[in-house]
């Protein structure tokens, strides 16, 4: 009997079985890739964004090599505004959607936890909805501890977290990973240029890539335990 606690069959059966699989990273500035030239969310290229360093990880663990990625990233835009672009993930079809709000919810544009939350639903809903596709969040990107936003930023993560766990959306947690390490002593530098600037380096971009990878391996290996 198929008992499944995984939230990514599809993903889980599409790789376990070779098939190939389209990823599209649905955000801001950080996913904004390729529109300009130097646009690397970040980064340093486009090799060391996350949304390669996931692709080579998968592709080398299942020794898969139909990873697919689209970008879908535009600079300064928050939660509630991606909404307003969903239908041009149609246009690639599809299986897997990187959904990478929030930094632009505490500045530029800003959108109160509850406004954030409920903008995260209805993409959700969108996404799978609309597209046929499965869902992952990543936490918000903002800038460090000695920023001006620091004050702020936990109830920014609670509505994120939250409602990833009402729709049963696999959550990054990389606010709270990087918390832990800096408060073992590592250095918040080490991730991002200054503490007021929330995009990745690529030190930040492999750890980002890192645990998305590991999210979404353990969604394939709950598919995998349930069918075996």
């Amino acid at each position: 009997m198929h008992m499944s606690t995984s939230r990514l069959p599809q993903f889980a059966r599409q790789v376990t079985q070779q098939a190939p699989v389209v990823v599209s990273f649905f955000g801001d500035s950080i996913t904004d890739v390729d529109r300009f030239p130097g646009g690397y969310g970040g980064a340093s290229c486009r090799e060391a964004h996350y949304a390669q360093v996931f692709q080579r990880l998968v592709c080398r663990e299942w020794n898969y090599p139909h990873v697919l990625v689209h970008y879908f990233g535009i600079s300064a835009q928050n939660t509630y505004e991606g909404l307003g672009r969903i239908h041009l993930l149609e246009t690639v079809k599809p299986n897997l959607t990187v959904v990478a709000f929030g930094a632009n919810d505490l500045a530029h544009h800003t959108l109160p936890p509850a406004g954030t939350a409920h903008a995260l639903e209805l993409i959700f809903q969108r996404v799978r909805g609309s597209l046929g596709s499965e869902v992952v969040a990543m936490a918000a990107s903002t800038g460090g501890p000695l920023s001006e936003f620091w004050p702020i930023v936990e109830p920014l993560f609670t509505a994120q977290r939250t409602i990833c766990a009402q729709q049963e959306v696999p959550f990054v947690d990389t606010h709270t990973e990087l918390l832990r390490r800096v408060e073992a002593g590592d250095d918040w530098l080490r991730y991002f240029p200054s503490q007021d600037d929330c995009h990745p380096n690529d030190e930040g971009h492999r750890l980002w890539g890192e645990m998305l990878f590991q999210t979404v391996k353990a969604e394939v290996e709950a598919e995998v335990t349930a069918t075996a």
